[in-house]
């Protein structure tokens, strides 16, 4: 199925047909559809491949996200229609996720736990933020991710979007929190109660 998002149109799962690093040139197929796009980089993935294919309007680049599960496959008939969702398959397994994601092997996924927060915004820190074209929102849960050393990876996503920036951030934010809260107790690891799947497919 296709997909238009903004001003890119998302192909859901999209198939490597083939990849002709000389002419520089990968093509993909879907629903009998061929897609031809330049390669800007070496291309890696097998022929055979499935996954994400998002077309740039007006262009002839892409991205291609090739999915973690290779048995995974979209399932529009089963979005929910009132919740912002989609649907997805492996095999006989059946079951949504927060649109947007992608799930993970065997459909894993970290679900959306979070909750609402209102603070006030001092303007100095909107000037800092303006002055540099940051949004303020994005600065805040960069910091929230590198303190918690929040991971988001493609085996299992997350939901809520959550993911630090690296490891020398995780540990500039840490050192961050000890110098401001002296004494301050940390946990000899990060929470584990929210790595919880939505309910995974059987492994092969």
């Amino acid at each position: 199925m296709t997909l238009q998002l903004g001003d890119s149109t998302l192909i859901f799962d999209a198939r490597v047909a083939a990849i002709d690093n000389l002419a520089r040139v990968a093509t993909f197929c879907a629903a009998g559809i061929s897609y031809a796009r330049r390669l800007s980089f070496p291309g890696f993935w097998a022929p055979g491949t499935v996954g994400l294919l998002c077309l740039p309007e007006d262009d002839d680049t892409f991205r291609f996200y090739s999915y973690p599960d290779q048995r995974l496959r979209r399932r529009p008939d089963m979005d929910p229609p009132n919740e912002d969702a989609w649907g997805w398959s492996i095999e006989e397994y059946r079951f949504t996720v927060k649109r947007g994601v992608v799930p993970g092997l065997s459909g894993a996924v970290i679900r959306d736990d979070t909750r609402a927060l209102t603070i006030h915004i001092a303007p100095e820190f909107d000037e800092w933020c303006a002055a540099r074209q940051l949004d303020p929102v994005s600065v805040l849960r960069a910091f929230i991710a590198d303190l918690c050393g929040i991971s988001n990876s493609r085996r299992r996503p997350r939901e809520d979007g959550y993911c630090s920036s690296g490891a020398q951030e995780r540990f500039l934010a840490r050192e961050y929190a000890r110098r401001v809260y002296p004494g301050l107790r940390s946990p000899d690891s990060p929470r584990v109660a929210n790595d919880a799947t939505g309910g995974a497919a059987p492994d092969d």
